[in-house]
């Protein structure tokens, strides 16, 4: 999925997969978000996550690097999707492709 991540008083683009990540071995359903462009440490903090727009269906891959290849050309196409859009409930103005920024209050 194309979506949005807020933590705090900032919003990121990003793409997740919600499901059972059948080509590591699967199990209970789990939601993994690739932030664009970021490094952050979000474990333990609370975030609002929007779905925007459903990329493709969740399969296995014949191996780590072929679901790596796959998550590139999902985040250029959710990039692409996502690019004229503002977080929804959100007030931002664009600082660059995909980048929102979040008034002063």
């Amino acid at each position: 999925y194309a979506t949005w991540l807020s933590v705090g008083h900032e919003v990121f683009p990003g793409v997740t997969n919600f499901g059972e990540r059948p080509t590591v071995g699967g199990g209970r359903p789990r939601v993994e978000c690739h932030l664009f462009d970021q490094s952050l440490d979000l474990y333990d903090q609370e975030v609002t996550l929007w779905f925007v727009s459903r990329l493709r269906d969740e399969r296995a891959f014949p191996s780590i690097e072929a679901l790596r290849d796959q998550i590139a050309r999902d985040s250029a196409e959710g990039r692409r999707r996502l690019d004229s859009l503002k977080p929804p409930g959100l007030i931002a103005r664009s600082t660059g492709p995909g980048r929102p920024e979040m008034p002063s209050a």
